[in-house]
């Protein structure tokens, strides 16, 4: 499985995330989606999908940055989380 990840760099807050799998799947998550989940009481600015500092914990690992295109392709190409979860 590979991540993308749409993240604003000056706040490090993540708002969108694609998650592209081996079998060809492309399952997205965003801070809208997320809501289904109960509601986040955080104030707007830290509503991240990622808790914490994610920039800085991501570069120990390359990331590979991608244009806000190819990331609208992969995010229209994808199905939203499964909610509730399977399982």
């Amino acid at each position: 499985m590979s991540t993308n990840y749409e993240v604003v760099q000056e706040t490090d807050f993540v708002s969108r995330i694609v998650d592209l799998y081996s079998d060809g799947r492309a399952v997205r998550n965003s801070v809208k989606l997320a809501e289904r989940e109960g509601s986040d009481f955080r104030p707007p600015e830290h509503r991240s999908l990622v808790h914490g500092p994610f920039l800085k914990y991501a570069n120990e690992a390359p990331l590979i940055s991608i244009t806000e295109e190819e990331f609208n392709g992969l995010w229209e190409s994808a199905i939203d989380k499964p909610w509730p979860p399977k399982g």
